[in-house]
């Protein structure tokens, strides 16, 4: 006959600021029947831990507190992972105990730990209702430095700035990003907000003063959108400024509180996307007239041709026939090199001639310019080949001629040079964006202009999106913005060297293509130095940053390192990245901002399919210590979140081959 189930004792009256329960574990099997048992202060609820042993944990529980019995199932696997157990209000108002469940092998464990009710069971009455127990101020405690940690994480890796304004336009707070995405200290700021005023576009300076004050009359949350330049950097940065005005009962402004989030590369996606919609509407539209046109001339080209065959050499229309003739035959050339462009679509990519490719393309260049610019080319004899997408190629030398002309005005000359191998010598004083890879062979196309030049402190800033020297109504300053993503893309560089007064050139590297299948360059062997395996190649990492764009002063400081930096954001593009190229992956970064329900499933599909590739993990928004021990465990290096890039990269580092 089993011992009865002791008698519980009542929360000690003699000492009230003391829990009747400071920790009790349990291990049930799946009836509820403890098999063992850790009491640490509480054998006066429990009684001693060998009587605890083999009595049913519900039953024990009942006796506690009957109001329990409501809130357990009767089957422990149907049990929440975490229940909150309430104390009568006359013991303890506002305190009780959170069980815990884990399950395990068969097994269940349950923890009872003391703790407040959760703040949304809180009565009227809110936390003025609690019991003045020493317990009672420590859980605030606690509770209070956990929610000043996870705000402190959220508002550093928040992609913009959260605000509130006075109403003289003074700011009394600014989240930690402000000075990053407007170039100003926060202490400035908080003294005058006509600081930030005056970093506006000018072109959107008096579209902002109206909507201001028409939204701020009306008292509703409202948004702007508008455009910023960096006062440092001059980057011209695109403003989604979210705000909420806040009034007296009297109806004086209080001023607002808001948020400033950075949409410039969502600008830009949208811009791309009305410019390539348009385009594909204007390819439908100028196919049918192209048809159209080039029948016209097939019809003048075969009457010429048969009129100027029946006459003879010494006809007075002779050359005049043979004149339409030919340009009739010229212009129906220039027909099918239009249509074939409209065709084309960008994302293709092939072998092709470099130097073939510029010729062609200097025949649709020359019509754009004025008839007083000059072009030259310096061709080598022998042809480059290059493995690129050739209709975005054709773009980006649209774009530098298009920039050329508006700098040289109606005179001038533009020269097209093209080189390889090209040696880095002949480019120390190129500015470029980004390291060229000059450990691979390399074919240069210099693009220069004998235009008005770009001031010194502006070379840095070309290749930013938006950024512009033109007026508003003549440039969108994606011109070679877009050229330096085709460049990344292609795996070359692009740089920038200009003289005021005497022109400006415009570098583009591009890998010389060998034979293999994917277009990849071969280094050519003869003219490298020996070295180790492990440093004939940059070292190779992806960072995978799921449903966002990665932060780009973190991509900008891998890249830095002169690392072979790819990107992935969705879990299907990673897995067929993996299949197809995880061999020649040195380390895969994951960066997110919490640990959702496919990063174990990614990790596991990492270990399995590639189990030699170092893993390395960043969870922006939770610290290591909240993170389950499963994940932990199972990558090679988990970083601490919030750290600056510089100590991101030297930990990462650790963990790549030396070249």
């Amino acid at each position: 006959m089993s011992p009865p189930i002791p008698t519980v004792a009542q929360p000690p009256v003699a000492a009230p600021n003391r829990p009747a329960c400071a920790f009790a574990q349990f291990v049930t099997d799946e009836r509820w029947i403890v098999r063992r048992c850790r009491l640490d202060g509480s054998e006066p609820i429990w009684g001693p831990e060998d009587q605890v042993v083999g009595r049913d944990l519900l039953e024990l529980f009942r006796h506690v507190n009957s109001g329990w019995a409501t809130l357990l199932p009767a089957h422990p696997t149907e049990a929440a992972e975490s229940t909150f157990l309430p104390l009568p209000q006359e013991q303890a108002p506002g305190f009780g105990y959170h069980l815990h469940r884990l399950a395990l092998a068969g097994q269940f464990v349950f923890t009872l730990t003391p703790d407040l009710v959760p703040a949304a069971t809180l009565g009227a009455e809110g936390f003025a209702g609690l019991s003045l127990r020493p317990d009672t101020f420590a859980q605030l405690f606690l509770r209070q430095c956990l929610l000043e940690n996870r705000l402190q994480n959220y508002l550093a890796n928040f992609p913009g700035v959260v605000f509130s304004q006075r109403s003289d336009l003074s700011f009394s707070y600014l989240s930690p990003r402000v000075e990053e995405l407007t170039g100003l200290p926060a202490a400035l700021l908080a003294k005058d907000g006509h600081a930030y005023e005056a970093l506006l576009h000018e072109a959107d300076r008096e579209a902002y003063a109206k909507e201001s004050a028409a939204h701020a009359t009306a008292g509703r949350p409202f948004t702007l959108t508008y455009r910023i330049q960096h006062a440092r950097t001059g980057q011209v940065r695109h403003i989604m400024d979210l705000r909420n005005p806040g009034r007296a009962a009297s109806g004086l402004r209080l001023g607002c509180d808001g948020m400033w989030l950075d949409i410039t590369r969502q600008r830009v996606a949208e811009l791309r996307l009305n410019e390539n919609g348009w385009k594909a509407t204007l390819a439908v539209l100028t196919s049918g007239l192209l048809h159209d046109f080039g029948n016209l001339l097939s019809g003048i080209y075969s009457l010429s041709e048969l009129y100027h065959a029946q006459l003879g050499n010494d006809a007075p229309m002779s050359e005049g026939l043979g004149m339409i003739k030919e340009h009739a035959r010229q212009a129906q050339a220039l027909v099918k090199k239009i249509s074939s462009l409209n065709r084309d679509t960008v994302g293709r990519r092939s072998y092709y001639s470099l130097n073939r490719l510029v010729r062609e393309q200097l025949e649709l260049i020359g019509p754009v310019l004025p008839k007083g610019i000059r072009l030259e080319t310096e061709f080598p004899p022998d042809e480059i080949p290059v493995y690129l997408d050739e209709v975005a190629f054709r773009q980006a030398l649209v774009n530098f001629a298009l920039n050329s002309r508006d700098a040289m005005g109606p005179r001038g000359t533009i020269s097209l040079r093209l080189c390889a191998p090209a040696a880095a010598a002949d480019y120390a004083d190129v500015l470029f964006h980004g390291t060229p890879a000059w450990q691979r062979p390399t074919a240069a196309l210099v693009f220069h202009d004998t235009g008005c030049g770009i001031p010194p402190e502006k070379l840095p800033k070309v290749f930013d999106p938006f950024y512009t020297t033109k007026q508003s109504d003549r440039g969108t300053g994606l011109g070679l913005y877009t050229a330096q993503l085709f460049a990344e893309t292609e795996g070359g560089c692009i740089g920038v060297r200009s003289r005021l007064g005497a022109g400006t050139d415009i570098v583009l590297l591009l890998p010389i293509a060998a034979l293999t299948d994917d277009g990849s360059p071969v280094p050519d062997e003869s003219d490298l130095p020996v070295v180790a395996e492990n440093q004939a190649r940059r070292p190779c990492m992806l960072l995978h940053t799921p449903g966002q764009v990665p932060a780009a002063r973190l991509e900008e400081a891998l890249r830095a390192r002169d690392w072979e930096v790819r990107n992935t954001i969705a879990f299907e593009e990673l897995r067929q990245f993996l299949a197809e190229k995880g061999a020649g992956l040195d380390l895969l970064f994951i960066n997110q901002p919490e640990v959702d329900a496919e990063l174990p499933k990614l990790i596991e599909l990492v270990r399995r399919e590639q189990p030699h590739l170092r893993l390395a993990l960043e969870i922006t928004g939770q610290n290591p210590d909240e993170i389950h021990s499963d994940v932990r465990r199972r990558v090679d290096l988990l970083l601490r979140p919030n750290r600056p890039e510089s100590e991101i990269v030297a930990e990462l580092a650790r963990f790549l081959p030396v070249r």
